[in-house]
This record gives C-alpha cells, structure tokens and sequence, in this order.
C-alpha cells in the first residue's frame, strides 16, 4: 500500500502524515533525495495568505488576441520565461495579457500586482514599478503608493536565487514597451 502525499510549497514531496510546520521542516531535512537543498529562510512567513491569493488569481496563460506589443523575459537559473502582451494607446497600457508558463509562486505574486495596477499605466510609470521592486528585494525598502503591493513579498529579500525570477515580469513589459 502506498502512503497519501503531495508537493509541498518548495516542491519537496511532503507525505501525508505530516502536519505542521515544523513537521515539514523536518521532513525536508530528513529527506535524503533532497540533502543538499534547503527551503528559504522564514519559508512559512513567505508563502503567507496574502502571497498565496495573489497567486491563485494567475492562470497559467491569458494571452491578448491581437496585442500592440509582446515581449518575452527568461531567467537561466530556473528556467522561467515569462511572455506579456501589451495593448498601448497614446502611450499608456489599455490592456495586459500574459503567459505565465511554469513561473514560481513568487513570479505569479509580481505579475498579479502589475496586472492590478499596471493598467492605465505609461512606460515611465511601469519603471518606477521596476525600481520599487528592486530597492524592495537589493535594500529592503517597502514600496509606497501604486505599487505598495509589491511589499508582501518583502520576506524574500534574504531568498536571493528567486529575485531574478521575481524581475520578470516587470522586464518583459518594459522589453514589450521599447518594442
């Protein structure tokens, strides 16, 4: 008979039995397939509540049918590639869409944020988004105004493998932008 398990949030297989937090922390350091990885600092506080309804509104695609603009943005160290389509008029966005392939929680988070405040927005306004995400993850300065929503992944500051990841959104907008 085989035991009941799942994925956990990290991707570690997480049997059944386990329970709570410090459960799953112990299953990951007890798993010996996964000895050399390690889940990221405050792993618990990071894919909080909030975090995780911003993910759950991303489906994997939502393309534009005829787009102004779209540009791609791909991150080595994990593979993710991030596709944004753009319809601009007089210069601002008037519509977003998205292929969010196999993007990580993290990425979903940007690229729920950027579709919420994102539209109506010009290329400038979309850059000053960019900064604000990277003094956030580089400096840990919480974001202000428009994009202070960016502030609820202030916990992955210390998770620097996934800020590359994090950026993409943000930079196939700008690429589908400068066209």
């Amino acid at each position: 008979m085989v035991a009941a398990a799942h994925l956990g949030i990290h991707g570690f297989f997480i049997p059944s039995t386990v329970k709570t937090a410090s459960h799953v922390d112990i299953a990951i350091k007890n798993s010996s397939k996964n000895k050399s990885m390690s889940a990221p600092p405050d792993s618990f506080d990071l894919y909080n509540d909030t975090l995780m309804a911003y993910v759950s509104r991303i489906k994997p695609e939502d393309r534009l049918e005829h787009p102004t603009a779209s540009a791609s943005a791909y991150s080595p160290i994990c593979g993710t590639e991030i596709t944004i389509d753009l319809n601009i008029d007089t210069g601002k966005i008037t519509d977003i869409g998205y292929d969010s392939g196999s993007a990580c929680a993290l990425t979903k988070t940007v690229l729920a944020v950027l579709l919420d405040h994102g539209q109506g927005r010009s290329k400038e306004e979309i850059e000053r988004g960019y900064k604000a995400l990277n003094a956030l993850l580089d400096e840990g300065q919480n974001p202000e105004g428009l994009w202070a929503d960016l502030k609820v992944l202030a916990p992955t500051r210390t998770y620097t493998a996934r800020h590359n990841s994090m950026r993409l959104p943000f930079e196939a907008t700008l690429k589908a932008f400068s066209g």
